[in-house]
């Protein structure tokens, strides 16, 4: 009988604990009635130190049980603040983007862009396209510009990232920086990576890069 009950006891928390899970579609609607609609481009995504560009709207912790997939650390999370909608545009009338400001290596210090697809009530895997931390001597930045940068009727994303070391135990040693390029293509029905085809075709002077220091 102890077993009985034991076994009864278990599948009801599974239960319990999957029933608040949203759907996709109920994931979407939610985004959709707290993120902001992109109305101009380029747009400039990037988190730093007392910026509230990317403040967004917290997410209710009912929601966390579907992105935890994507953020381990949304699977202990019981209190809100671990997960922000922030803004949303549209490829056609099919797809929805979104960016969601996320958990990176020490906060909430990431934008992730997911995208939906309308028709099938799907969504593709996250795309981190900023982070900002900094360790001991070591930090990484990545900023990205969201526009249709080859001039197809669709948006694309140009992300920078630098990678910085400084040895804090030596001054006289060089600061070391590392740059990297890479640029996202709405192919389709998706983004992929263009960055062979499309970096040496374009110009990018009119992305500026946010310079800070820790």
């Amino acid at each position: 009988m102890r077993i009985i009950i034991l076994i009864a006891s278990i599948v009801s928390c599974l239960l319990t604990s999957t029933s608040f899970s949203l759907t996709d579609r109920e994931a979407f609607e939610l985004l959709i009635q707290r993120s902001v609609e992109i109305k101009k481009f380029p747009f400039h995504v990037y988190v730093m130190p007392d910026y509230v560009g990317f403040q967004g709207v917290p997410l209710p912790v009912s929601s966390y049980a579907f992105f935890a997939s994507a953020y381990e650390v949304l699977r202990s999370a019981e209190q809100p603040g671990e997960l922000f909608a922030t803004f949303h545009f549209s490829q056609s009338t099919r797809w929805r983007c979104f960016l969601l400001r996320v958990p990176g290596m020490y906060d909430i210090e990431a934008i992730d862009i997911w995208v939906f697809d309308t028709e099938t009530n799907k969504w593709q895997k996250p795309i981190k396209i900023a982070e900002s931390w900094g360790d001991a001597g070591y930090s990484i930045r990545i900023q990205a510009w969201i526009d249709d940068v080859n001039k197809d009727g669709r948006y694309d994303i140009f992300v920078r990232t630098l990678e910085t070391n400084i040895d804090l135990e030596d001054p006289k040693t060089p600061t070391t920086s590392k740059r990297n390029d890479a640029i996202f293509i709405w192919d389709k029905d998706r983004f992929k990576d263009g960055s062979r085809e499309y970096l040496q075709k374009i110009r990018f002077k009119k992305y500026q890069f946010k310079e800070y220091k820790y």
